[in-house]
C-alpha cells in the first residue's frame, strides 16, 4: 500500500503542476495576442520601409517569444512539481485503485513526451528561420553596392499573396531578386539546369516554379504603373554557395559576394526611361511602407484605375458614335 501511495503522490503532483503550467502558458499567449492589438497610433510607420528579410525577422521574433513562454511554462512545472512533491500532502485520493493511477501516469507521460517533441520541432524550425533571415540580410546588404550606379533597391515587396525578397530598378530595367537557400547546410555549390537549382554535395534540387509566379505577379502590378508591359528580369540569390552556372536566358544566379554584377545583365526589352524608373520607384516605395492604411490606399488606387478605364471606355464609344451619323443617315434614307 505504501508503494501505491508514493506513486499516487508523484502522479498527483505532476498533474497539478502540469495544470498550473498549462494555465500560465494559456494566459501568456492570450496576453501576447491581446497586447499586439494595442499599438501606438502615433509614430513614424509611414516613414519606415521594409528591411531585407522583413517577414522572416517577424517570424523569428514571434518564434522567440513563443519559445520563451514555453520555457517559462516548463520552469513553472518543475517548481510546482518539486514543491508539491516535497511539501504537499501524502494522501492524494488514496482510495483510487492502482490501475487508475497507472492509466493517469501513462497519459501524463505521453502528454509530456508529445509536448517535448513539439517544443524541439519548434526550436529546429526557429533555427531554420534564423538561417533564412541571415541569408536574406546578407544578400540585401550586398545589393546595396548597386546603388552606387544610380540604381534603387527595395526589400520585402508584397506582391499578391507572396513576397519578392528584393527588387533593383534602374535604367537597365527591373531586377527581381529572390533568395533560395539549399535544403541542407552542407551544400557548397549550386548549378542552374533548366528550371531547377541543383546543390552539391547532397544532390538536392529546388524548383523555381514559385519564383516564376512571383515574377509574373510583379510584372502584372508594374504594368499599369508605366502604362505598358514591363519585363522583369529574374535573379536568384543563393547566399553561402559557390555559383557554378551563373545563369541562362531566363535567370541569373548570384550569391552575396557577386550580386552587384546583376545590373550588368542587360536586355533591350527591359530598358526603362527615367520617368518610368521614377514612377516604379514611387510605387515600390508605397508598397514597402509600413503604414496601416496601405491596404486602403491600394483600394483607392484600384478604384481610381477602374474609374479611368470606365472613362476611357466611354470616350472610345463616344468617338465611335461620332463616326456613325453619316452611315446611319444613309441607312435611314434608304429605309424610308
Amino acid at each position: 500500500m505504501t508503494t501505491s501511495i508514493d506513486f499516487a503522490t508523484i502522479i498527483s503532483a505532476a498533474i497539478v503542476a502540469f495544470a498550473v503550467s498549462a494555465l500560465i502558458l494559456l494566459l501568456s499567449n492570450l496576453w501576447a495576442s491581446f497586447s499586439s492589438r494595442f499599438k501606438s497610433r502615433k509614430g513614424f510607420r509611414g516613414r519606415i520601409l521594409f528591411e531585407a528579410g522583413e517577414e522572416l525577422r517577424r517570424q523569428v521574433r514571434r518564434r522567440d517569444a513563443l519559445c520563451y513562454r514555453h520555457i517559462i511554462a516548463m520552469l513553472v512545472f518543475s517548481v510546482c512539481f518539486l514543491t508539491i512533491l516535497v511539501l504537499g500532502r501524502r494522501d492524494w485520493w488514496t482510495e483510487l485503485p492502482v490501475g487508475i493511477w497507472m492509466v493517469l501516469g501513462a497519459a501524463l507521460v505521453g502528454a509530456m513526451v508529445y509536448y517535448l517533441r513539439e517544443f524541439l520541432l519548434m526550436v529546429r524550425s526557429r533555427a531554420r528561420l534564423a538561417y533564412l533571415r541571415d541569408a536574406n540580410i546578407a544578400l540585401g546588404h550586398g545589393l546595396l553596392h548597386s546603388t552606387v550606379k544610380g540604381n534603387r533597391v527595395f526589400h520585402s515587396i508584397p506582391v499578391g499573396g507572396d513576397i519578392v525578397d528584393n527588387v533593383v530598378i534602374g535604367a537597365n530595367g527591373v531586377y527581381a531578386v529572390n533568395v533560395i537557400v539549399p535544403p541542407k547546410h552542407s551544400a557548397k555549390t549550386v548549378q542552374l539546369k533548366k528550371d531547377k537549382l541543383f546543390f552539391e554535395p547532397g544532390n538536392d534540387s529546388v524548383s523555381l516554379v514559385e519564383h516564376h509566379n512571383k515574377i509574373k505577379s510583379l510584372a502584372r502590378e508594374l504594368t499599369p504603373v508605366v502604362g505598358h508591359p514591363v519585363k522583369v528580369l529574374s535573379v536568384i540569390g543563393v547566399p553561402g554557395c559557390q555559383v557554378i552556372t551563373t545563369g541562362s536566358d531566363q535567370h541569373l544566379v548570384v550569391n552575396e559576394s557577386n550580386c552587384v554584377m546583376l545590373t550588368g545583365w542587360r536586355v533591350p526589352d527591359a530598358y526603362l526611361m527615367s520617368e518610368e524608373v521614377q514612377k516604379i520607384g514611387e510605387f515600390l516605395l508605397w508598397k514597402c511602407s509600413r503604414r496601416k492604411d496601405r491596404r486602403r490606399s491600394k483600394d483607392r488606387r484600384e478604384e481610381a484605375r477602374q474609374g479611368d478605364e470606365r472613362r476611357a471606355g466611354k470616350k472610345r464609344r463616344a468617338s465611335k458614335n461620332s463616326r456613325m451619323p453619316l452611315g446611319g443617315s444613309l441607312k435611314a434614307k434608304g429605309s424610308s
